[in-house]
């Protein structure tokens, strides 16, 4: 299916959905299935998949992206894409290795952009929560000897979004030392350049923020997605 035939369909599907809502229904179209709580306890478990958005306001083309990330992930077995609707769309592995390495080995990127991907469990049509985190390397530099501790690198890192893992190993530069982190940052948040550390009864410090691998940004206004 081409790319332009599957906006086709999206574009038909949503307007469908728009119509159900407004008709007339019948007794018989008004009769519900009703699924108990057994029944709907036993249902399979849907496997490994995830929702998935370009972080990008640009039109591309579908095709390409799932082409791309497949050679990136270089998935055991096949990764199936499946569109829900306008720079919305399913991601689902076929064995637990390449789900790991799709939902836990980011940032993924394409063409500048970030691919933000969401667990989904499949019952709903669309997903409730859209994705809305991209997942980023960050490093924060010159941090002090003495406040060198997990504990501190994780609140100094949950300034610059959701703390997923820190690495205490010092990685020096030329020009000075950093901690790393890794971190899903929220797309409708400027990203932060700077972090202020003030123990009490000292002098505040203020800590550089950089990114590694980051998609598109703004520079005016540090979101990202545009330019």
């Amino acid at each position: 299916m081409s790319a332009e035939s599957s906006r086709a369909n999206t574009k038909r599907d949503m307007g469908l959905d728009e119509l159900l809502k407004n008709m007339k229904l019948s007794e018989a179209e008004r009769e519900v299935v009703v699924l108990d709580r057994a029944e709907k306890e036993n249902l399979p478990a849907v496997k490994w998949m995830a929702v998935g958005k370009l972080l990008t306001m640009k039109q591309y083309s579908e095709q390409s992206l799932a082409a791309t990330m497949r050679v990136a992930w270089n998935p055991a077995r096949e990764v199936s894409f499946c569109p829900l609707g306008k720079n919305l769309f399913t991601v689902q592995a076929h064995c637990l290795g390449d789900w790991k390495r799709i939902m836990e080995e980011g940032p993924w990127i394409f063409r500048g952009y970030a691919l933000m991907l969401e667990e989904y469990d499949g019952s709903t049509s669309l997903p409730t929560v859209p994705p809305s985190k991209v997942q980023a390397w960050i490093q924060i530099h010159k941090v002090p000897p003495l406040y060198r501790i997990e504990s501190i690198m994780k609140q100094l890192a949950s300034k610059v979004g959701e703390v997923l893992v820190v690495d205490m190993k010092v990685v020096s530069t030329g020009t000075g030392d950093f901690h790393r982190a890794k971190v899903n940052l929220p797309a409708d948040r400027p990203l932060v350049r700077v972090m202020t550390l003030s123990p009490e009864g000292c002098q505040s410090i203020v800590l550089q923020v950089k990114y590694e691998k980051i998609a598109h940004f703004c520079a005016h206004c540090g979101l990202m997605g545009h330019t």
